[in-house]
């Protein structure tokens, strides 16, 4: 079972008898804020490429780093991405965007899996700043230079998210005029 499991850090098992089982040095990695794949890391997340969505929300969220076999599988198999559910995209990046602590900084460092997970997103312009705001106010931000009609039925959104980034976009432009105006 834990040979199977996505990263070292979640491939531990703790029983009576024996303690603690870490066949594959997921204790270490996680003092060492680590995050490896279990094995070969093109192997895991061709399994399930959620994982490299998870390890990016790993990264941001725990303020882990991958190792480097880890790091390039994400980038050589990002379009492993196109196999999953925009749901599960979405949902992923929804936990990035409740607890993450570095959002900006994951976003842009991982453009490229961003762009190619959500086709309709044309930058990732928006990310700048996006530390400054919380949860759902996130996609607001990401979404203000975006077709956000596009992105929500892509996205599956809420109507109620949808309608949120739209507001923010139309109330933002409106600021921006205005501030023209009085200069």
């Amino acid at each position: 079972d834990l040979k199977r499991r996505d990263f070292t850090i979640n491939a531990m098992a703790y029983n009576q008898k024996d303690g603690l089982i870490d066949l594959y040095g997921g204790l270490a990695d996680l003092n060492a804020k680590k995050l490896r794949a279990v094995g070969n890391a093109e192997q895991r997340f061709e399994e399930d490429a959620l994982r490299i969505l998870r390890a990016i929300r790993f990264e941001s969220t725990l303020g882990f780093s991958c190792d480097e076999e880890t790091q390039m599988a994400i980038f050589e198999n990002a379009g492993l991405l196109d196999g999953i559910s925009k749901e599960r995209i979405k949902a992923e990046t929804d936990k990035m965007f409740l607890k993450g602590k570095k959002v900006e900084d994951t976003l842009l460092k991982y453009e490229k899996i961003f762009l190619t997970a959500i086709k309709s997103l044309k930058s990732l312009n928006g990310a700048k700043g996006i530390d400054n705001f919380k949860g759902e106010e996130k996609w607001a931000k990401l979404m203000l230079e975006e077709d956000i009609e596009k992105v929500a039925k892509e996205l599956k959104f809420s109507n109620k998210l949808k309608d949120y980034c739209v507001l923010i976009k139309k109330y933002s432009k409106k600021e921006i005029c205005n501030s023209l105006i009085d200069t």
